[in-house]
């Protein structure tokens, strides 16, 4: 069963890191109102949890056991969905059991664009991660970036500008497609990603209060918005198997352990990705951010999101690459910035991943982040002579990701790549070509 490793998993418990540890407790007052959160989540003596400590969840390893047993209505249906609905009215909220039971799951078709000769295959909408990324590689794909240098003043400029862009672009136009016209096409189009970059200059940065979003050919104009805030507790991992078949997921919880409200006697919390959404198209969220009329909220309606599973063919065909990240809206320049060491700098996956990460979102702020403490200190001089305002990055981020190495005897190898910024694991294989 696909499910029984878990299962096993949360009735024996694992020893936790020191970092899985300290999360916990950094976040104990936060649980403190919910009674399962606090049981789940707290050590029931009080004590604070350490390194090495056992956490066991057997509650969960009853409903993945039902989900193991009963697939889609062991969670829709029966005694999960009880106990959802149970925690619903103990709280105020307004999920039913008809709410669960009408759930479906949507099938969308992925994004796919070309880079220098790679096919990319990533999420499409009502995730942003797709349609940013294919901006990003469109508007560098002009340029020599190894004539530039590997994180060079230039090269990051450029890259930041392209970045400015593209999420100028997701402000406005992203949102579920089952409820809002989003012109993906057409925002991916490479004369329209041209066009958005004819404002660049290598010498100078485009002020953010100066750049709105872009108007592609044929689509109706919409209003300049600000971007809603979005949260990282997000999770990736990449597979790739014997018979080489890939998997990209990325999962959310959006913020660090949801909403820290747990549903009792079902172990698992809840997520709190109603902020993903524009509570009201131009009025500020509890971060004073505001959003687009595409992603307002609507009953039915699928939030957006950064998240940005990406799998990478050669030029001839093969399997290059599988990866993706946590990180809110900073997966989608993670996942970049990966791809572009191994696609233009021809780095091994590790090092494209341990490299230094820098970040812009066009708003609310007009800061480039950077990894100040790995990065030059004549790099960050020549960035500020642009005129970039220059913050620390802070990283969210945790890129996971597998590199597939071909030899001319027909054997391929699997290189893991693990972020070291977070907590991960990876094993290398090799397998023959058939």
């Amino acid at each position: 069963s696909l499910v029984q490793p878990a299962i096993d998993l949360a009735a024996a418990g694992f020893l936790l890191s020191a970092r899985q540890a300290r999360r916990f407790n950094l976040f104990r007052d936060d649980f403190a109102p919910d009674r399962a959160a606090t049981g789940y989540f707290t050590r029931a003596d009080g004590a604070r949890w350490s390194e090495g400590d056992r956490f066991v969840q057997a509650d969960l390893a009853e409903t993945l056991t039902r989900i193991r047993d009963a697939g889609h209505d062991g969670f829709y249906s029966g005694r999960t969905a009880d106990l959802v609905v149970a925690s619903m009215e103990a709280h105020g909220g307004i999920i039913s059991h008809e709410d669960l039971a009408s759930y479906e799951p949507v099938w969308r078709d992925p994004v796919t664009f070309v880079y220098r000769g790679h096919r990319i295959i990533s999420m499409a909408p009502p995730s942003s991660g797709g349609v940013a990324l294919a901006q990003l590689f469109g508007s560098v794909e002009p340029y020599s970036l190894r004539s530039l240098g590997w994180l060079s003043p230039a090269m990051m400029h450029l890259s930041a500008e392209a970045m400015r862009r593209a999420y100028a672009d997701r402000a406005t136009w992203l949102g579920d497609p089952a409820f809002a016209d989003v012109p993906t096409d057409a925002l991916m189009h490479q004369r329209y990603i041209r066009g958005r970059m004819a404002s660049f200059r290598f010498d100078a940065i485009t002020p953010s209060a100066t750049l709105s979003h872009g108007t592609p050919a044929g689509v109706e104009p919409v209003p300049s918005l600000v971007p809603a805030h979005e949260s990282p507790e997000t999770t990736h991992y990449s597979v790739v198997d014997a018979d080489g078949f890939a998997i990209g997921l990325t999962t959310t919880i959006n913020d660090s352990f949801g909403a820290k409200v747990a549903v009792a006697g079902a172990g698992f919390l809840l997520n709190d990705e109603m902020d993903d959404f524009a509570a009201k198209p131009g009025t500020p969220n509890l971060y004073g951010l505001v959003g687009a009329e595409a992603n307002k909220i609507e009953p039915g309606k699928r939030m957006l999101s950064s998240m940005t599973p990406t799998i990478i063919e050669d030029p001839q065909g093969r399997l290059r690459l599988v990866l993706g990240s946590p990180g809110g809206a900073r997966i989608i320049t993670a996942v970049f910035e990966t791809a572009l060491g191994v696609i233009d700098f021809e780095m091994g996956i590790q090092d494209a991943i341990a490299a230094p990460r820098f970040h812009h979102q066009w708003k609310p702020n007009d800061r480039l982040l950077l990894e100040l403490d790995r990065v030059p200190a004549s790099t960050v001089e020549s960035l500020a002579e642009r005129g970039w305002e220059i913050r620390e990055f802070g990283s969210y981020t945790a890129v996971h990701a597998i590199e597939l190495r071909y030899a001319d005897d027909g054997t391929v190898t699997l290189h893991p790549g693990v972020d070291p910024r977070r907590e991960g694991a990876s094993r290398q294989v090799e397998r023959r070509a058939e």
